[in-house]
């Protein structure tokens, strides 16, 4: 999630880990701050989710938006909304089925619970808040 160069691989949406079935998977889909536009390196990985998620015949999936702690809930809100409107609207303009995919907002209510946040700076918290996730339903 903190990587600026793009990585090439089906882990990206790996649907089972030692046979554990997951249900949700965060890709780093990056925005242009305050935003619904990717950024270059987000269009890789939309491209590449694509991909990943047409090998697996389409399957139903909800994108779902999420962004860091700065700003009020109501902007969040409609920030993560607008950014999983637009990875859906990505993946139907590249072939997906409309009918497979819908786009739900978290805004800032669900952080990642990080085990080793002092690791990180804030700004590097910040970034791997601003998610995209991929729900199998």
């Amino acid at each position: 999630m903190l990587s600026n160069t793009f990585v090439r691989g089906d882990v990206l949406l790996t649907r089972s880990v030692r046979d554990v079935a997951v249900q949700a998977v965060p890709v780093p889909i990056q925005f242009v701050r305050d935003r619904d536009k990717m950024t270059s390196l987000g269009q890789q990985y939309a491209a590449e989710m694509t991909r990943l998620l047409g090998e697996q015949g389409h399957p139903r999936v909800t994108v779902v938006g999420h962004t860091d702690l700065d700003g009020s809930d109501e902007y969040n809100l409609k920030l993560s909304l607008e950014r999983a409107r637009a990875v859906r609207r990505y993946l139907v303009e590249h072939g997906y089925p409309a009918a497979n995919v819908d786009a739900d907002g978290r805004g800032r209510r669900e952080p990642l619970a990080l085990a080793n946040a002092s690791e990180y700076s804030q700004a590097q918290i910040n970034q791997m808040l601003r998610r995209v996730e991929v729900k199998y339903r």
